[in-house]
């Protein structure tokens, strides 16, 4: 297909379709596991506000990302397989065991979004079977979730060594406090 009908219905490839697939299914698998961090950081026994805020925010922001990935699949002639979401918790493992347990798993969790959306990337780029690049699918890609992943990844590893540097106990409590207050500063700017 020439340029003139990139970014129409019904001309995605096999592999960039299974690619946006993939990217769906892991921005909704996110967004489960943030919400049982929420979760997690919202019990009486764990008291983290500020953890629980952001968390419950990222979960909201991938919901979104999922969908937005799910309604430009379905625009473009696309056919959606949405996948089993499994019950998010730490492998081998019952719970969260701490809060730098916490942002290493999700570390390396954006670094596997991060990859998959290289990969939808590369599989809009086109190749020996696919055809020309697909300028659109690009585009899309590289606004809608390759920055969004990077910069999470960037994020979570700059909370873990923050983690490290502030230590277990009184450490996370400030971090929190600091997350807590960041997120009423943000509220009451949104609502003047």
């Amino acid at each position: 297909m020439g340029d003139a009908n990139r970014g129409r219905r019904g001309d995605l490839g096999e592999r960039l379709t299974r690619s946006l697939n993939r990217a769906i299914n892991l921005q909704l698998r996110a967004s489960y596991v943030y919400l049982s961090i929420y979760s997690f950081f919202s019990r009486g026994t764990v008291a983290l506000p500020g953890f629980a805020r952001y968390f419950r925010e990222l979960s909201d922001d991938e919901f979104g990302a999922g969908t937005a990935v799910l309604d430009y699949l379905v625009r473009r002639g696309g056919e959606a397989a949405l996948e089993e979401i499994e019950q998010p918790r730490a492998e081998g493992e019952g719970d969260w065991q701490s809060s730098m347990h916490v942002f290493r798993e999700c570390l390396a969790m954006a670094e596997d979004m991060r990859r998959a959306a290289e990969a939808a990337l590369r599989d809009a780029g086109g190749g020996a079977d696919d055809g020309d690049a697909d300028a659109d699918a690009t585009e899309f890609l590289e606004r809608h979730l390759l920055q969004r992943h990077s910069r999470r990844a960037r994020e979570f590893g700059d909370m873990v060594a923050r983690l490290e540097r502030a230590g277990p106990r009184i450490g996370v409590y400030l971090i929190d406090s600091q997350m807590a207050k960041k997120g009423q500063d943000t509220t009451s700017n949104q609502s003047a």
